[in-house]
């Protein structure tokens, strides 16, 4: 989809910086205006048309603070000291952007989220799941890029594999936020139950190739009296993925034990 197209799917939300007190407007995707296609075993919403991940980073303008939006308004004082000082102290206004957000745009802002959760001293989890989101933002820049050309500027083979090895990278950084957030963290996560958290966690065990967490996290899941049939038909698909690498795993060892003995 054009951005000029996409503009129209969208609305100006108002919002309160709580770091700096100013009062802005940030783009908001309309109630129905996206169509979901399918979601990726690792939890990866993939839409037609519109890609609603674009904008759920909030970010203000006017100090530099940008955060995914469930964790934008509330920040504690500390939170707000460390972030007056790494970084609206250092922050330089930019250009307002009035219309819908290219991918490029897109990929900014979530980056800049990431850096000021880090600098917050956020929760494990709120880390974690900036980088999952951006690790899926950039999936499906991928995706796009390679499907439609002409709706980027620069466009090349080579660009897309780079954005999904940068994706990857970011997903395994989400993989070791999220396992430490299931163990220091209360319920829910991320606004996620124990049965889905335990799936994503082993989705991205997966990607890391951490199979062994990823199988027990899945047992834990198939076995659960909460879990719906969806989500353990999930988990068995997901587990004869996994059982798959550990046996190729286990032969590549085999085989260079019997090639160094």
């Amino acid at each position: 989809m054009i951005l000029a197209e996409e503009e129209k799917l969208l609305f100006d939300k108002r919002f309160e910086c709580p770091c700096c007190g100013t009062e802005f407007k940030s783009k908001h995707v309309k109630s129905g205006s996206t169509k979901l296609d399918h979601t990726e075993f690792d939890l990866r919403p993939v839409y037609k048309g519109m890609d609603a991940l674009k904008y759920d980073v909030v970010f203000c303008n006017h100090c530099g603070y940008a955060a995914l939006e469930r964790y934008f308004s509330v920040i504690r004082p500390v939170q707000k000291k460390k972030l007056q000082e790494e970084v609206c102290s250092k922050y330089k206004k930019v250009e307002e952007v009035t219309g819908a957000y290219s991918y490029a745009l897109a990929v900014k802002r979530y980056k800049l989220a990431l850096y000021c959760t880090i600098q917050k001293v956020s929760a494990p989890s709120e880390v974690g799941y900036v980088c999952l989101k951006l690790s899926w933002l950039l999936q499906n820049m991928a995706d796009n890029m390679e499907q439609n050309p002409e709706n980027f500027k620069n466009s090349s083979s080579e660009m897309v594999a780079n954005l999904r090895k940068e994706a990857e990278a970011y997903e395994i950084k989400s993989y070791k936020y999220m396992y430490d957030a299931r163990m220091e963290e209360d319920f829910p996560i991320c606004g996620m139950d124990e049965v889905t958290f335990d799936y994503l966690v082993a989705a991205l065990a997966y990607k890391a190739e951490k199979y062994d967490i990823a199988s027990r996290m899945l047992s834990s899941v198939s076995s659960s009296r909460e879990a719906t049939d969806r989500v353990k038909d999930k988990a068995y698909d997901l587990k004869q993925m996994v059982s798959k690498k550990m046996k190729e795993q286990k032969a590549t060892e085999e085989a260079e034990k019997k090639g160094n003995s």
